[in-house]
């Protein structure tokens, strides 16, 4: 370096370069390349002319014998070589590429390569502690830029020699080297420098140049891609690794080579295991965003060739880019998927389109605001684009159609708001479907394959292969063929669904076809049986076929909703898997997978009959059963022993219900005991409710429906029965430690048959579905301490033992156990803290199933309200369902507040609609009876609740319903008809019922408000003109003696006095005859409410104002009489001007508002003089007495004032010590 500075000195010394060579150098910083190339191009042309120049010049000078050298070309040389290597840390427009390209050229003909290495350290500046962050990044490059130019230039020197070459070759290895552990933004570049000095070099002489570029480079090959090493390593390994020594080769980590050793074993390079040992350093490319890491862009280049997209996709994407929360990865994710399906097989595409990225990918279509919402967008219409190019095989267009049919017919297509996904499927030819779908077939039925890099014990190996690639491949085959479902003709769809069914609860058997020897069973079925391994096929079978009936239901409910005359035939999947099972279970040549016992085959032949009953029967309740009937003969093949108990009675209830027989009155009583027999109503309510707890999806819409059906003939006792589940305690509230294992929790814990999402299902119903998505906090186990603490008292005093005993001066019985006994007690203590642990869990779990099936009754019973509005139940439930979202929000946990939340629902968006008039049954439904309920829903209302809000609305909306069923059921008891608007007559009930309301309302202790009276008088004005003298008793309660609830109460009663008399004379014209004769009483309550003494200076001011705007509706109410003609004036006036001579000054409000009052009663505004503060508190009492809340005070005051003199005193005595101190 110190003898390449004497010469680059040297050089600077010379005269100076020629001018048209210096204009160069500014084209060399443009940002066009091809600017940038035709002055490189130009600088070379005229170096090359000025050295030409200079050796003729030198020719004549020796000729003529002058003595002068031609050193003008060296000159501009060795400016061209300064000025290229300085302005390569030039960050400006593009002189960094412009500048190394120039010095590549010169490196190649004019300077050596040594000479630009040496120019290179003695013209870049140095990176000191003073050099600041941008110009340190500008130097780093610009070494990078230098080293990579001469690299490339040794390629077009063959007149140097192979050791020179080898030696500079090793230099520029080493400062490449070097700067990849400078900056992470600079590996990559870096080994991109080291891979073209390869190509430049070729293989033989770059073996030469890693043996001397020493250690480093030989560490950074070798690294360890699952730790510290990076993405770079491995592009660098494998782009490299043919022309590395071969004890380099031996030492490099992240490449798997053939046999012999010499190259890159691509397809052990896409295992799984090697995958998952390079995925950290794929995964840690994200500073290259937006762009592709060229590591990436290799693995996916050799991919497709070595079957390695599926492993790279699930390994290192699915698994890992979109697993994290970085929005580069998952960025990187989406660039990787696009690249993968264009070189992907038709069998590979399904696993592209595989859980994660789904999510992802819906996630940010649905949400615009969210960073990857565009580039969602473009991956989705790069999928359309790639389905729809004709260049795409045929096979490969159904498997990405299929895959985006799998998550819903329209989901795609309703968060982008277009048809692009519809419309693909409408240019899909059934032909295609058709061959792809029996494609499917064969690789479903076939047996998998066991992964090549799978090793193990026998048992090991057997467990892979159920659960490997190909068990993997047939799984992504089942869900393409439900995919297809949309695509297909009715009768390919029947095929598909038999096939599902009989591989998911049947098996063929050597037994022959049947009495005949002829199946009506089709022979693809038979003659392709499920090879084994299954592993979780025949469950995935389950599935899929549950989900087809559960789309296939409700798309015929659609249709027949449907009022045009283009309505599309739906096939009825439901009834050809009933009549497949039943054809089934006629063969010999097939069996179930779980035998059915005979007692149990007794219970099916039972629900068949019922079901050839309901169908024979032409009855329209019957047609409506028949679903019910048909989706449990299927579900007990899946599990008889869960099925079949609820099965036992179901056939004599439909039976009764289709063709209900008079029963006589012996039969009504039950020969054992005497007791009555349940009706068929009762049991059939009983069934359909223990099988809402069931997990499957298509079983509880199912029972959803029926109950809709028979709900007008569900009596009194299913009701009870559904709001005792309701308003029931949950799990562990009344029960002990030990209780809650039985047949139930199993039932409520298990999972949901559910995998599709059905987004054009716009059934009213759809929204209450909702309840299996509830979610819980995590578990606190800090309640387990004492059970644990105690559990390990006992395991220790058991070991102990003997070894207590032993010990005479032992402290603690860990003093007398050897190191076995240490052993066993921690075994035991882990058995006691995992016993523990679980039960716990278990509980949660069977809380949280306990909850979600309270969700689902309330859907039944919403069903019910909204399909029985008249129901005599209705009143009834009404008060059961306000206490039981009163002791849910009384938990004050998120999920028992979701519960409140839905029961307020039902209460106010169901119940609270119906109608007025109930059918009346028997007792069921009197004035008494209501009027009881009402006052229930008043005192609950008076209560409270924690969260007064939700509450106070349900509790509004229950008692405005209830008052609508009182006042029609009492006129009903008197044989009148209903009134004309703005002449009807409250009831005596609803009259007794709001007057114990208000007296409720004057206790300290009530949680009623005004807006519950507000709301019942604004739809009942003839109960508020009944309860007009109540009212304006509120007006003037407490007005003789100063305190907070006398205020808050005065004021509150005229705000609620104020809307009804405003809106009386034309919504109910008789309330002017009812204030008019009751105006003594308003008078004394308004006069009292105007004098009272306030504390609150707001208060008093809206008093005032609010009692002016009352006499002013009460003047505009009576119309035609002049309200100073029937109110006492002169109370009036004296109250104003008592209120005036209090202290202090009346506000602007107030006075404005007496001086409206005086001028309506065509008075003066008295003129008086304000009292003293003590006078005026002597006068507030009329027999000079203290009230009772003002009576303690002063001796409170007293004794406060006390202290603080005391405290105060003997503060400031301390302070006087200190300051004389």
């Amino acid at each position: 370096a110190r003898r390449a500075a004497h010469r680059v000195a040297a050089m600077t010394d010379a005269p100076s370069a020629r001018g048209e060579i210096l204009a160069h150098f500014w084209s060399l910083s443009a940002d066009d390349a091809s600017t940038r190339k035709r002055a490189c191009e130009a600088l070379m042309r005229d170096l090359r002319a000025a050295a030409a120049a200079d050796g003729a010049r030198a020719r004549r000078s020796d000729d003529d014998g002058d003595g002068r050298d031609g050193d003008g070309g060296a000159d501009a040389r060795a400016y061209a070589l300064r000025r290229l290597t300085r302005g390569l840390s030039s960050g400006r427009a593009g002189a960094r590429q412009g500048f190394a390209l120039a010095l590549s050229e010169l490196a190649t003909f004019a300077a050596t390569p040594a000479e630009a290495l040496d120019a290179l350290d003695a013209n870049v500046a140095p990176i000191t502690k003073a050099t600041k962050g941008q110009e340190a990044r500008d130097i780093l490059l610009g070494r990078l830029f230098g080293a990579a130019a001469i690299g490339l230039a040794l390629g077009g020197r063959e007149d140097v020699r192979e050791e020179e070459r080898r030696r500079c070759g090793a230099e520029v290895a080493r400062r490449a080297e070097t700067l990849s552990r400078e900056k992470t933004y600079l590996a990559e570049p870096a080994a991109a420098c080291v891979i073209e000095l390869r190509a430049s070099l070729g293989d033989e002489t770059f073996a030469g140049v890693v043996e001397d570029a020493g250690e480093g480079l030989e560490r950074w090959l070798s690294g360890d891609c699952g730790g510290d090493a990076g993405a770079d390593t491995l592009w660098l390994a494998c782009e490299t690794f043919e022309a590395l020594p071969r004890e380099t080769r031996d030492r490099v980590q992240c490449v798997r080579a053939t046999k012999k050793g010499k190259k890159v074993d691509w397809a052990e390079m896409f295992t799984r295991t090697h995958l998952s040992k390079i995925s950290k350093a794929l995964l840690d490319t994200a500073h290259t965003h937006p762009r592709m890491h060229s590591a990436w862009e290799m693995m996916l280049r050799e991919a497709p060739g070595a079957r390695g997209v599926v492993p790279l996709w699930e390994i290192v994407c699915e698994d890992g880019l979109f697993v994290s929360g970085s929005h580069q990865r998952r960025f990187l994710g989406f660039r990787v998927f696009d690249t993968l399906l264009s070189s992907a097989e038709a069998h590979e595409i399904p696993a592209l389109f595989s859980s994660n990225f789904i999510k992802c990918l819906l996630n940010n279509l649905s949400a615009p605001d969210n960073y990857l919402h565009e580039c969602a967008v473009d991956c989705l219409a790069r999928i359309v684009a790639f389905a729809s190019d004709k260049k795409t095989s045929s096979e490969k267009k159904i498997a990405v159609i299929a895959a985006l049919q799998r998550q819903g017919p329209t989901r795609f297509d309703n968060v982008t708001k277009t048809n692009a996904v519809q419309d693909l499927v409408k240019s899909l030819d059934s032909d295609d479907a058709l061959h792809y779908l029996q494609s499917m077939y064969a690789v479903v039925t076939k047996a998998p394959v066991q992964d090549s890099d799978v090793v193990g014990t026998e048992e090991e190996l057997a467990s892979a292969l159920a659960n490997g690639t190909g068990q993997k491949r047939r799984l992504w085959a089942l869900e393409q063929m439900a995919g297809l479902a949309p695509m297909l003709p009715s009768d390919k769809v029947v095929e598909l669904m038999q096939f599902m069914l009989f591989h998911a609860y049947y098996k063929a058997t050597d037994g022959k076809a049947g009495k005949k020897g002829k199946s009506n069973i089709p022979a693809s079925i038979l003659k392709s049986p499920l090879e084994e391994p299954t592993g979780s096929v025949r469950s995935a079978c389950s599935t899929r076929f549950l989900a087809m009936i559960n789309s296939n239901v409700r798309a015929q409910r659609a249709a027949a909703s449907k009022e045009t005359d283009d309505k599309q035939d739906v096939v009825d999947l439901l009834s050809e898997a009933t009549s497949f099972c039943r054809a089934l279970e006629g063969e010999t040549a097939v069996d179930m997978i779980d035998s059915i016992p005979d007692e149990c085959r007794e219970v099916r032949a039972e629900l068949f009959k019922a079901l050839d009953a309901c169908v024979g029967s032409g009855d329209e309740l019957a047609a409506k059963v028949a679903p019910l009937i048909r989706v449990l003969s299927v579900l007990q093949v899946s599990d008889w022993r869960e099925f079949t108990p609820a099965l036992q009675d179901l056939p004599r209830c439909v039976g009764e219900l289709v063709n209900p027989k008079k029963k006589s009155k012996k039969s009504k009583k039950s020969k054992k005991d005497g007791e009555d027999e349940p009706e068929a109503i009762d049991v059939l309510t009983d069934i359909l409710l223990s099988l809402l707890a069931q997990p499957s999806a298509l079983l509880r819409d199912v029972v959803e429906h029926t109950f809709k059906a028979v709900s007008g003939q569900v009596s009194k006792e299913g009701i009870q029965d559904m709001l005792r589940i309701i308003a029931g305690p949950e799990v562990g509230e009344d029960a002990g430690e030990g209780e809650g294992d039985g047949e139930d929790e199993d039932v409520l814990m298990e999972d949901d048959d559910s995998d599709v999402d059905d987004d054009d299902d716009d059934d009213e119903e759809s929204d209450d579905d909702d309840d299996d998505e509830e979610s819980d906090d995590e578990e606190d186990y800090g309640e387990a301490n004492d059970a644990e603490i105690a559990a390990m008292r006992a395991a220790a005093s058991k070991i102990v033992g003997t070894a207590a005993e032993d010990s005479d001066d032992s402290d603690s019985e860990s003093e007398g156990m050897d190191d076995a006994a240490m052993f066993r007690i921690d075994k035991l203590l882990a058995e006691a803290f995992k016993s523990r642990q679980q039960d716990l869990m278990r509980k949660k779990n069977l809380k949280r199933a306990t909850r979600d099936f309270k969700f689902r009754v309330i859907s039944l019973f919403q069903l019910y309200a909204k399909a029985q509005p008249g129901s005599a139940y209705l009143p009834n439930a009404v008060v059961t369902l306000l206490e039981a979202m009163r002791d849910s929000l009384g938990k004050q946990d998120p999920q028992s507040a979701q519960l409140a939340e839905r029961i307020a629902a039902l209460i106010s968006k169901h119940i609270a609609h119906a109608r007025d008039l109930p059918e009346l049954l028997g007792d069921e439904v009197t004035s008494k009876t209501i009027q009881s309920k009402l006052l229930e829903v008043i005192v609950a209302a008076n209560r409270g609740a924690s969260d007064a809000q939700v509450f106070n609305k349900a509790a509004g909306a229950a008692a405005a319903y209830l008052l609508r069923v009182l006042e029609a059921v009492a006129l009903h008891e008197k044989g009148g008809k209903a009134a004309k608007v703005g002449e009807e007559v409250a009831s005596e009930n609803a009259i007794d019922c709001f007057r114990e309301a208000l007296k409720m309302f004057k206790s300290k202790k009530s949680k009623l408000k005004t807006g519950f009276f507000s709301q019942t008088f604004a739809r009942h004005p003839a109960l508020a003109s009944a309860l007009l003298p109540e009212l304006f008793s509120l007006v003037a309660i407490d007005a003789d003696k100063p305190n907070a609830r006398g205020e808050f109460l005065r004021l509150e009663a005229l705000k609620l006095v104020n809307p009804v008399i405003q809106s009386g004379k034309k919504r109910y014209p008789p309330l002017a005859k009812s204030a008019t004769k009751s105006m003594k009483t308003l008078s004394v309550s308004l006069a009292a409410a105007i004098g009272a003494p306030y504390k609150n200076k707001n208060t008093r001011a809206d008093a005032c104002q609010q009692a002016a705007n009352c006499i002013e509706s009460l003047n505009r109410l009576i119309g035609e009489i002049e309200i100073k003609t029937i109110i006492d004036v002169d109370a009036i006036v004296d109250a104003v001007a008592k209120q005036m001579s209090r202290p202090p000054a009346l506000p602007q409000k107030a006075q404005k508002a007496f001086q409206r009052i005086c001028a309506l009663l065509d008075r003066a505004v008295p003129d008086v003089e304000m009292q003293p503060k003590s006078d005026a508190n002597d006068n507030d009492g009329d027999d000079g007495s203290e009230s009772e809340e003002d009576a303690p005070k002063p001796k409170k005051d007293k004794k406060s004032k006390k202290r603080r003199d005391s405290s105060g005193g003997e503060n400031s005595s301390k302070k006087k010590v200190k300051k004389n101190r």
